[in-house]
């Protein structure tokens, strides 16, 4: 019975974590080490739950807790959620041992601006941090605009492994200065690594805590502006070429009281369509979606605007976002002329160079050839890259030359997206077998000989008759 109470416990242990592991809850607080599980190492941000106002920094930090030398075997029994290998390996797992670590740290942008960072690493330099020297480095990159965070670090041969067994070390610090009202998931994707075995770095199972970023008096806002070519199912964005642009407005309620607003979508100072008296409860969100047609749509670049008028505990807000909407024309492809004949063994050069972009902004930055051999139905036989393709026919029959290109802004030819289909070109090159010929060597060879036997037998024939 005793044992039945415990092993409850420990389900509902896990369950609570794995609901705290959801953007929806955080720990409130800093959270410390002796609030962790110590059966296995926690990634976690530490505070969990921020609540600072707009104008104002703060700084959080990503912390390991429990890293451990313990080793897990593969006959071992886990209860089922827990962060551990897929069943079935044959490897041995550390909770522990430490020599690699690649992780992901996203925040909302349009909220929290990212300031700067330090990273830990190694702790010779960093005593509260992580990973012994030598460090290869393998990632430290932010995308501001994005609000991500990636790094990626290794310890080379012969480092130690790192351990922090019922402790804390700091992976990295980031500071934020916090530039409207509003509530974003400070979120961790995590991969870390044990020591090198059968050809491998070996994962370490690990619990992952999020944390939560909420400014006091947060309240309903437009969370972002998303526009593109809805084409079955699928936005392209922000590109448009001649088609209908569809606009997408995410509205979301991050305060703690039902909100109502009035929603209007601008194209430069022209209003487009207002969604009056809207509501929204706490943790609510609703999209918004608008079409502007094609006809409506001249190329060049529009500036859409969501406005909205948020009436929030008696008082009126207004927030705004802004996205840009780019119109382009379409290359057009201009090859040479094969040549009318092509033999097999022949030797052919097709040239793009006469193609050029349409629109006055454009360029044409790659061009890729892809040979389609008779009979390959659509696998690639060969494939170029150049504004030229010079290919040596082997086979008689129809051969398919497909000609794509990529422009300036990332467009290429997509079969899903009809609009596209300018970006590229296919040429259908009849490829015949040599016709036998009369005057080859051999037979040139066979009338000499027969030539000059005739002659001989003349000459025989003459002297005989004197």
């Amino acid at each position: 019975m005793k044992m039945l109470v415990c092993k409850k416990v420990a389900i509902i242990f896990v369950f609570v974590l794995v609901f705290l592991n959801s953007c929806g809850v955080g720990i409130v607080g800093s959270q410390t080490y002796s609030g962790l599980p110590s059966d296995m190492p926690v990634v976690y941000v530490d505070p969990q739950s921020i609540s600072v106002s707009p104008g104002e920094t703060f700084t959080v930090s990503v912390k390991i807790f429990n890293l451990t030398d313990t080793a897990y075997m593969a006959a071992e029994t886990w209860e089922t959620g827990e962060p551990l290998p897929p069943p079935g390996t044959r490897h041995t797992y550390y909770l522990g041992n430490l020599y690699g670590l690649d992780i992901s740290f996203s925040w909302d942008p349009t909220v929290l601006e990212y300031v700067n960072h330090t990273v830990k690493i190694p702790v010779e330099t960093y005593p509260d941090g992580v990973l012994h020297e030598d460090i290869m480095d393998i990632a430290d990159e932010v995308d501001e605009d994005a609000g991500t965070y990636l790094l990626g670090k290794s310890s080379m041969a012969p480092a130690e492994a790192f351990n922090c067994r019922d402790m804390n070390a700091t992976v990295f610090t980031m500071t934020f200065n916090v530039t409207k009202e509003g509530a974003c998931c400070l979120h961790l994707d995590v991969d870390l690594s044990s020591k090198f075995e059968y050809g491998a770095h070996l994962e370490i199972p690990h619990w992952v805590l999020h944390g939560e970023f909420r400014s006091p008096g947060a309240r309903t806002r437009i969370v972002s502006v998303n526009v593109g070519a809805l084409v079955a199912g699928k936005l392209y964005h922000p590109i448009i070429i001649g088609e209908d642009a569809t606009v997408r407005v995410l509205v979301r309620n991050d305060g703690e009281a039902s909100d109502t607003y009035n929603l209007t979508l601008y194209k430069g100072t022209v209003p487009l369509e207002t969604w009056e008296n809207e509501a929204l409860e706490p943790s609510e969100s609703k999209t918004f979606n608008y079409t502007i047609k094609a006809e409506d749509l001249s190329i060049g670049l529009h500036t859409l605007t969501a406005e909205a008028m948020i009436m929030h505990e008696g008082e009126l807000f207004t927030d705004e976002v802004s996205k840009e909407l780019r119109v382009i024309d379409t290359p057009i492809l201009s090859t040479s002329e094969p040549p009318s004949v092509v033999h097999v063994g022949d030797t052919v050069t097709i040239d793009a160079s006469e193609s050029y972009h349409n629109d006055q902004d454009g360029e044409i930055w790659n061009y890729t050839w892809s040979l389609i051999e008779p009979g390959g139905g659509t696998w690639v036989y060969k494939t170029y890259e150049g504004v030229s393709m010079t290919h040596t026919f082997a086979k008689n029959g129809t051969w398919q030359i497909i000609l794509t290109v990529r422009d300036n802004w990332g467009v290429e030819y997509n079969p899903n997206r009809p609009a596209t289909e300018p970006y590229r070109k296919e040429i259908l090159l009849d490829v015949e077998v040599k016709p036998e010929t009369p005057f080859t060597i051999e037979n040139i060879a066979f009338v000499i000989i027969i030539v000059a036997v005739i002659i001989l037998i003349l000459v025989y024939l003459q002297r005989r008759a004197r």
